[in-house]
């Protein structure tokens, strides 16, 4: 039986399994329950999100019919209902929003929330996340921090590629984006995913109020209704955990990083003060191509952005995103699929943000130009691991080899998950259902000179 995860100073969350309802004749399977509570300032609304896999043939039927609400025996209200109404690709979730007015009233952690169809009347409890202190260079009414991320994908380890492997890049990974303006990272662990190496890593972060450890390890397979040891699976797991990760931020983060991988670097010095020339705007969304970086010759020795050597256009690859989580309802990895009326996605170009990927091994005879940006500030990085861990990287690395390699062995459910994970490839999964629209959305954005509003891929017959 798994232990409980505890990390010294981390905000824990335990995932909650809700069983299957039927309202007014529809089966709603949520997968999360989340109060979000509205902003003392500007527009904002509170509410409570009921997320659900996107299913058609379910958006159809809820929005053929009326759904209302009640929260805490308060006044009943007409739910709303987001993830389908647009027409853009690969939608992976839809959401159901029960407005709540009287939510600055509210006594108590946890709700009970009545959803109401002609007859038919199910109740759901939906519990607030305990909020750390809020940081205190943060004016009275505003959210808790400027930026926060999420790392949505499932973390792996595989001894024969460590180049590739998510847990050992991730301390650096978030080395740089602390020491660059994220001040929270959302941080998920599946069953199986060396979560006790993971824990170890974050718990400098944590004890700062860094760290919201988002814990599905205690036997929740059925939460995802999957099997841990295919690619299908693992997709699935970050498709959830990317648009639960995006409504725990909406009461708390002006901007969001919500999909950006363990090998994926920004630019950006200090990346709240390039977006708050975004603040306030129409954007709900900026984003950009990424340059393919070589890994570093030894990993163990060398830190990831110590690699100075990529291809010389953009990778055409999927674009990845920073987004305002107060205006947007639903994601896919690549690009939000729901948003507020009237807001629009910003493209960047490469020569206003730069973002490396660092994926492909060393000596790829593409990967023949020389970019010292990132490397340059290698020297300081090691400072800062440094004073993070107490031990220089290479001592860092390969201790928390020894210690997730250890787990794989006495963890059976580990060593399959990981090396699974470490054999699948999302990407791969994806290209076998692409279509011209989104090789276009690529090369758009990709063929920047300036910013422009890009719209994301949508089905043919919408244009």
């Amino acid at each position: 039986m798994p232990t409980e995860l505890t990390v010294e100073g981390a905000h824990m969350i335990h995932l909650k399994y809700y069983e299957p309802l039927s309202v007014g004749g529809q089966n709603l399977h949520f997968r999360s329950v989340i109060p979000v509570l509205g902003s003392s300032e500007g527009n904002s609304k509170s509410y409570i999100a009921f997320l659900l896999k996107y299913d058609h043939h379910l958006w159809q039927n809820l929005t053929a019919s009326r759904l209302h609400c009640e929260i805490d025996g308060g006044d009943s209200r007409e739910v709303n209902k987001f993830g389908g109404e647009t027409s853009h690709l690969f939608k992976r979730y839809m959401v159901l929003h029960c407005p709540w007015p009287q939510a600055a009233e509210r006594k108590g952690l946890c709700h009970n929330v009545h959803l109401i169809s002609g007859e038919d009347r199910v109740s759901v409890e939906a519990c607030e996340d305990q909020l750390p202190a809020s940081p205190s260079h943060r004016p009275e009414g505003k959210k808790l921090y400027k930026l926060a991320a999420c790392i949505s994908e499932p973390l792996y380890h595989d001894r024969s590629r460590p180049e590739a492997s998510g847990i050992l890049l991730l301390p650096q990974w978030l080395e740089y984006y602390a020491k660059r303006g994220v001040e929270h990272f959302f941080v998920y662990v599946l069953p199986g995913s060396a979560s006790q190496t993971i824990s170890r890593i974050v718990e400098p972060y944590a004890k700062q109020g860094m760290i919201s450890l988002l814990d599905a390890s205690l036997g929740h397979e059925s939460h995802f209704k999957m099997d841990f040891s295919s690619r299908v699976g693992i997709q699935a797991a970050q498709d959830f955990f990317e648009n639960d990760c995006l409504y725990r931020a909406k009461s708390k983060a002006d901007f969001l990083i919500p999909t950006i991988d363990a090998d994926e670097y920004f630019a950006w010095d200090d990346i709240p003060s390039r977006l708050l020339q975004y603040e306030g705007s129409e954007h709900y969304a900026l984003t950009f191509g990424r340059y393919l970086f070589s890994h570093p010759s030894s990993v163990y020795d060398s830190l990831q952005i110590e690699s100075k050597y990529r291809q010389k256009a953009l990778s055409p690859m999927c674009p990845k995103f920073i987004l305002r989580p107060e205006v947007c309802h639903t994601l896919f990895i690549h690009w939000p699929t729901s948003w507020d009326a009237g807001y629009k996605q910003l493209g960047l170009p490469a020569s206003e943000l730069k973002v490396a990927h660092f994926r492909t091994v060393k000596n790829v005879s593409s990967q023949n130009v020389i970019d010292e940006h990132f490397s340059a500030q290698a020297s300081q990085m090691r400072a800062s691991l440094k004073d993070r861990y107490g031990v220089e990287w290479p001592e860092l690395s390969r201790s928390i080899a020894k210690q997730v390699e250890h787990e794989m062995t006495n963890n059976v459910k580990a060593t399959s998950f990981l090396q699974i994970r470490a054999q699948s490839d999302g990407s791969e999964v994806m290209q076998h259902a692409l279509g011209p629209e989104f090789y276009g959305y690529i090369q758009e954005v990709n063929n920047l000179q300036t910013a422009k509003v890009i719209r994301p891929p949508s089905h043919p017959s919408s244009h």
